[in-house]
């Protein structure tokens, strides 16, 4: 009842009473977990899981022959995958969702498989949340006899085909995907909705993806849109959403619906990093490094908040912070190839531009600067939010209208309203002049 509740933390009381109450039955050492996971406390969820895989363990050891209880132990290892995923702990998650193929034999997925089939996917799950594309391609298929994971495995190896930008072999793959939703029967269950429900919202994440990946923003926003149209309790497509808006400049609707990711799955390290990311769009330094701190919260390897936080270090001029930052990311074992290459760039760019930055300033200190010096220096400082200093470095630049279109917003900024306000009357009078002859 608490679990689906508004407040899944009342159960946490009761919850804890029972993790130790029949340590004989790995189902009751496991329903915790289900208040547990709702609330956050993904520790508890992976130590509880732990607890009910070894009881059924024993138990497989005393009646090796098992029918229906392979769906409750199964789901002990679906569960412990899941919270592992969701605090980075890679190993243990993909562990637990190979357990749940190695303890069923196939002819008791046969008699099982509309109970299990659902959940068999935890694999693929795990790749994707790690970025193992290429694992997950070579990665065979599953039994034909299960239709739901049969999908989800087309599903899993179209967006590994399109994040590696091989879109042809990604539009097969979703075209098999289509293709063996169609043989699914109208009234498979998954949960409390139909597995053609739920299949559906994959079929426009995964064309979602495909024009994501291409840089083909406008459709990606339309795919998605109906994709949450369709599940709006979808966070994984809210998020994919939030991008595609942000690359569209349309970074209020990039913000608002990764916020609504954030409502619907709170304790998820993944939301908050493209949070901090939308806040970066929009200059709020103090905003995004917010967000990709409550991100370390929950994963203190999060890829993408570390790259965040150096990209936060950046912007105010600490490049020694920001590669400290992304060497972190970058010794992440679980960073993928495609990951991997961009922070290595990112970390280029960087050491370029801390020695761009420090010729800059020996030019100036040393009074050797020419006007271009002076403003590419003025720049660097107004990307920093340093009025200030970025104004009276653009005074000692060649007076052209342009230039001094670009010292009057600096002092505009700078609260120096009135010596704007001299440069753009001038400017105005300048263009009024130049017009009339």
């Amino acid at each position: 009842v608490l679990e689906a509740s508004g407040d899944p933390s009342q159960g946490l009381v009761a919850a804890d009473r029972l993790c130790d109450l029949v340590p004989g039955s790995g189902h009751l050492l496991h329903m915790p977990c289900h208040i547990y996971v709702q609330t956050g406390n993904w520790e508890k969820a992976i130590i509880q899981s732990e607890k009910a895989m070894r009881a059924d363990k024993r138990y497989r050891a005393l009646s090796p022959e098992q029918t229906v209880q392979h769906v409750y132990m199964t789901h002990n290892a679906h569960m412990l995958a899941y919270a592992a995923m969701m605090i980075g702990r890679e190993k243990e998650a993909m562990t637990a969702a190979r357990d749940m193929w190695e303890n069923v034999s196939e002819g008791t997925l046969r008699k099982l498989g509309p109970g299990l089939d659902r959940w068999m996917c935890s694999v693929y799950d795990v790749q994707k949340r790690f970025g193992r594309w290429d694992a997950i391609i070579k990665e065979p298929a599953p039994p034909k006899f299960m239709p739901v994971t049969t999908a989800q495995w087309h599903a899993a190896q179209a967006v590994a085909y399109a994040t590696k930008k091989d879109f042809k072999n990604a539009e097969l793959k979703h075209k098999a995907f289509k293709e063996t939703v169609a043989g699914i029967p109208e009234k498979t269950p998954w949960g409390r909705d139909s597995a053609q429900k739920v299949l559906a919202v994959a079929d426009y994440f995964i064309a979602g993806e495909i024009a994501l990946q291409k840089g083909e923003w406008g459709s990606a926003v339309e795919l998605l849109e109906e994709a949450v149209q369709v599940r709006p309790d979808f966070a994984a497509g809210l998020n994919r959403l939030s991008l595609a808006y942000g690359r569209l400049g349309l970074i209020n609707e990039a913000i608002a619906t990764i916020q609504k990711a954030l409502e619907i799955v709170p304790h998820n390290a993944e939301h908050p990093a493209p949070l901090g990311q939308r806040a970066l769009e929009q200059g709020s330094l103090s905003a995004a490094e917010s967000a990709f701190r409550n991100s370390l919260e929950l994963d203190d390897a999060q890829p993408h908040a570390l790259y965040g936080l150096a990209e936060v270090a950046r912007r105010r001029g600490r490049y020694e912070l920001a590669l400290e930052r992304v060497d972190a990311a970058l010794a992440d074992p679980r960073l993928d190839a495609i990951l991997a290459g961009r922070f290595r760039a990112y970390r280029t760019e960087v050491l370029d531009e801390k020695a761009n930055f420090e010729r800059l300033e020996g030019l100036v200190d040393t009074c050797e600067a020419e006007s271009d010096h002076y403003s590419e220096l003025a720049l660097i400082y107004a990307a920093r939010r340093l009025w200030e200093h970025a104004s009276e470095l653009q005074r000692q630049v060649d007076p052209s209208p342009d230039q001094r279109e670009r010292l009057a917003f600096m002092l505009f900024r700078a609260n120096r309203f009135r010596e704007a306000h001299e440069i753009y009357v001038d400017l105005l009078a300048e263009t009024a002049t130049a017009t009339a002859a």
